[in-house]
């Protein structure tokens, strides 16, 4: 449990209240929020021409590029000169013919074959390595748990041979880590990058035995060796500098000449688990030959980010942030009868966007700042795992113990007129109370969501980080995901209350002086 607790003291809701009240909302900026407008805006982004603005790609790129150009014609503020934080996103796939793992033993040469025999796993390095083999166990040292495969051999220059997981994976009594739940030393990323802060210059992982009877090369699904009629890279984030060391998984064959049979390996294997003690040992007369070859290409993706800057001299330091992601997932696999492929994603999330887009044009269009800043955020690559509002938390514009509050719009276009969902209420009481309250005295009425749904939108890296935030939504339903999300079955009034309904929080918000931030750690 992530334990709270307050830095400041707050206000009581009822006194917060009175001060926002006397806060008025300016109907001018109200008024900019229309029907027109929010349709204008999912139409462009839901289009076909669009296809189904899966980030990275062009034609993410040319809703960004749409976004930014709308916020310039509000008047919004761009960030250091720009609309957008760019997230340097790259594509990867093997060069096939320059992936090869040889095992010389006893003097007897072996060839294996990729995909068959061996893999390379996703965070391999790019490179190749010649050494002598040495079996580490599970490859963890935890000195928290007073283990580590490495104490006592020196596997500096050497290829090292490591087991999937971690000892006594299913153990709930006995384990010396944490049970049946998996800790950070089962994950491969963790393995590759201790072996090779213990000077390995190679990896070779193996699917633990005791617990699989499949002992196979299934390391990472690369588009050249398991997609080659179909155009779907796999994207992740470049990262400063590449300094693993090539690693791949193996199969039984290559077990079986190292120990003689996998029911060898698979008594390593127990003894460690028995014992709780490392038994990493030189592979007597075993040499390894391995090369990867990794190819990278970049498609970088942004967020789009403006602002409208306050007008009192201390709190336009502080900045309420109204966000929404603009990306979608593309275009189907399987066309549906109609030969229709296209995800146009017009609920999710293109709805929310215009929102946020609305609620820049009425911030601008108000007459009168507001005493705080208020910051407008479209995120990239939500679809891909929160990966731009992450991206944002880890690299703010704007300093996040300034930020005093985050809204979200994530799909405010569907299911009737009136209904909508506040997400996260329970964990940020005093920002719902405020949303609760301007729900109350509006035509929207509020329902409850059966499921929490808090971890699975934008405003769950800024509650990591400290920030009261919480989300708005209409909620799911069956055309979530699907070819038939398009823009025809929207509700233009439902986003255009939603929006109107943000704005008056917002408002409210960035203009009470007593409007205190609580830090959660």
């Amino acid at each position: 449990m992530r334990k709270l607790f307050l830095i400041i003291i707050l206000l009581s809701f009822t006194i917060f209240n009175h001060c926002v009240q006397s806060q008025e909302i300016p109907v001018k900026g109200l008024n900019q929020i229309t029907e027109p407008l929010v349709k204008e805006f999912i139409d462009f982004l839901a289009s076909d021409e669009m296809r189904g603005r899966s980030a990275p790609s062009k034609e993410v790129d040319k809703s960004a590029n749409y976004i930014a150009s709308k916020f310039k014609d509000f008047g919004v503020k761009h960030v250091g000169g720009s609309y957008f934080q760019e997230i340097p996103f790259y594509s990867a796939d093997l060069n096939v013919e320059e992936c090869s793992v040889t095992m010389t033993k006893s003097g007897i040469k072996h060839e294996f074959a990729i995909k068959e025999n061996f893999t390379p796993l996703f965070n391999t390095g790019n490179n190749k390595a010649v050494g002598e083999l040495v079996f580490a166990g599970y490859g963890i040292t935890a000195p928290e748990y007073n283990y580590d495969d490495y104490a006592g051999i020196d596997v500096k220059g050497k290829i090292v041979l490591v087991l999937k997981q971690e000892p006594r994976q299913n153990d709930t009594l006995s384990s010396v880590f944490d049970g049946t739940r998996a800790t950070k030393y089962s994950d491969l990323a963790y393995k590759i990058q201790n072996a090779a802060e213990h000077g390995a210059t190679g990896l070779l992982l193996v699917t633990d035995p005791l617990h699989n009877v499949a002992i196979t090369a299934q390391g990472h699904l690369w588009n050249s060796l398991y997609m080659k009629e179909k155009s779907n890279p796999s994207y992740n984030l470049c990262t400063e500098t590449d300094k693993n060391i090539p690693a791949v998984q193996v199969n039984r064959d290559v077990i079986n000449i190292i120990f003689g049979s996998v029911d060898s390996l698979r008594t390593l294997q127990r003894n460690i688990d028995e014992s709780l003690r490392p038994n990493s040992f030189l592979v007597p007369k075993i040499s390894i030959d391995l090369a990867v070859s990794v190819e990278k290409h970049e498609f970088p993706s942004s967020n789009v980010i403006g602002w409208i800057e306050g007008s009192d001299s201390q709190l336009k330091k502080e900045f309420v942030v109204i966000g929404a992601h603009y990306d979608h997932v593309g275009i189907s696999s399987k066309p549906n009868h109609s030969n229709d492929s296209i995800m146009n994603g017009a609920d999710d999330n293109a709805s929310g966007t215009a929102a946020v887009m609305a609620v820049a044009k009425a911030f601008a269009a108000s007459g009168k700042k507001p005493a705080r800043s208020v910051v407008f955020m479209l995120f990239t690559a939500e679809e891909r795992g929160l990966i731009g509002s992450d991206y944002y938390t880890k690299n703010p514009l704007f300093p996040l113990e300034k930020t005093v509050a985050m809204i979200n719009l994530d799909m405010v276009g569907r299911n009737g007129n009136d209904t909508v969902f506040v997400i996260g209420q329970q964990y940020n009481p005093e920002l719902a109370a405020l949303v609760n309250e301007e729900i109350s005295q509006s035509d929207l009425k509020k329902d409850e969501m059966p499921i929490d749904l808090y971890r699975s939108s934008d405003y769950y890296p800024f509650y990591k980080n400290g920030i009261s935030a919480i989300g708005l939504t209409s909620g799911l339903h069956k055309d979530y995901h699907g070819v038939t999300d398009n823009p025809d079955k929207i509700n233009h009034t439902k986003v255009r209350k939603i929006s109107q309904l943000v704005y008056k929080v917002v408002w409210q918000v960035a203009n009470s002086k007593n409007y205190y931030i609580i830090i959660r750690q």
